[in-house]
C-alpha cells in the first residue's frame, strides 16, 4: 500500500500482480480458488492496469497442464472483474511452454537482451516488455526490474499522447527512441 500511495501521489498508473507462491495452483481447481481470491483482493484496490498472472513456477507440469491451469485462472478472474487480465511470463515460456489457450490475453513477457520480446509461437503481439532485471531507479536502492508497455497494459483506452516530434541525430537507435516516448518500435 506504501508504494500504491506513492504511486498515485506520483500519477504513475498502478497495477496488481499475483505471483503464486512456489507450489502454486497444480489444478485447475485449485487455480480457480486463487483467481476467486485474488478477485476479492482486487475488490479492495484502486488500479490501472490489468491484473497480471505471474507464470515462472513451472516445474513438474506438463505444457497441457501449465496452460490448463493458467487459462482456468484467467477464465475465472475475468469472469469475477469483467475485465480481461494478463499473463507474465519468459518469452521462451510464452513459446515453448503455454499453448495458444493462453494466447487469448495479452502478454507481458521477460526476455533480457533483445530489443523486443522473441515470442515464436502462440501471441503475436507483447503488451509489456520486461528487458532487464538489471535496472535502477534513482531513490531505489538496488536493482529493479525495466519495462516497455504498450496501451494494452491499461483497463481502459488510455488518452492518446499530444503528437511529438523528435530530430533523429547521429547514434539514435529507433529501440532508445521508442524508450524515450514510451513507446514500441513498431508504433514509431
Amino acid at each position: 500500500n506504501t508504494n500504491q500511495e506513492g504511486s498515485i501521489l506520483d500519477a504513475v498508473p498502478e497495477g496488481v500482480t499475483l505471483l503464486p507462491n512456489t507450489s502454486g495452483a497444480r489444478t485447475a481447481e485449485e487455480a480457480r480458488a486463487e483467481a476467486r481470491f485474488f478477485a476479492s483482493q482486487l475488490s479492495e484496490l484502486t488500479y490501472d492496469c490489468r491484473p497480471v498472472l505471474d507464470i515462472e513456477e513451472l516445474s513438474g507440469l506438463s505444457s497441457a497442464q501449465a496452460s490448463a491451469i493458467a487459462a482456468a485462472f484467467l477464465e475465472e478472474l475475468e469472469s469475477l472483474i469483467g475485465q480481461p487480465p494478463m499473463v507474465y511470463t519468459s518469452a521462451y515460456d510464452a513459446s515453448h511452454v503455454l499453448d495458444s489457450s493462453v494466447a487469448r490475453w495479452p502478454l507481458w513477457a521477460a526476455d533480457y537482451g533483445p530489443s523486443q520480446p522473441h515470442v515464436t509461437a502462440n501471441w503475436t503481439s507483447w503488451a509489456g516488455f520486461q528487458y532487464t532485471d538489471r535496472g535502477t531507479v534513482s531513490g531505489v536502492s538496488g536493482y529493479v526490474d525495466r519495462d516497455s508497455f504498450t496501451a494494452e497494459i491499461f483497463l481502459s483506452e488510455a488518452p492518446a499522447p499530444a503528437a511529438d516530434t523528435y530530430t533523429v541525430r547521429r547514434g539514435d537507435t529507433l529501440w532508445g527512441i521508442a524508450r524515450r516516448y514510451n513507446t514500441t518500435v513498431s508504433a514509431l
